[in-house]
């Protein structure tokens, strides 16, 4: 004896279900994994131009025998990194300046040595 089918209207309703919810937990998930997606591929990006990227392919080589340690060196050289920026300004503060190059500000000093108009 044969089963009758539902009404065509209520065939599809738990695909329909299960589609919106997957599609809601997609949706409630999504901003967490773009926001931690962008925030990696900047810290490679900015691990990669502040010590090179052939430094990086060492780091890594290294990260895989202790991957633990990897947000540790990257914390280091960031510190390294402003520590050196801060040394570098604090050097242009004092450094004695040429009069007629209008150069005068250490902003504008730093600019120029950004810039390469002056080594």
């Amino acid at each position: 004896m044969p089963v009758p089918m539902p009404p065509r209207r209520h065939r599809r309703r738990p695909r329909r279900l299960l589609s919106l919810l997957l599609l809601r937990a997609r949706s409630a998930v999504h901003p967490v994994t773009r926001r931690l997606m962008l925030f990696s591929g900047w810290t490679w990006f900015a691990a990669g131009s502040l010590v090179g990227f052939e430094t990086l392919d060492m780091i890594l080589a290294a990260s895989a025998f202790a991957p633990e340690a990897l947000p540790l060196i990257l914390a280091t050289l960031a510190i390294a990194w402003y520590v050196r920026e801060w040394w570098r300004e604090d050097a242009l503060r004092h450094r004695p300046v040429a009069r007629g190059t209008g150069l005068q500000s250490p902003r504008r000093i730093m600019r120029a040595i950004r810039s390469g108009r002056i080594g």
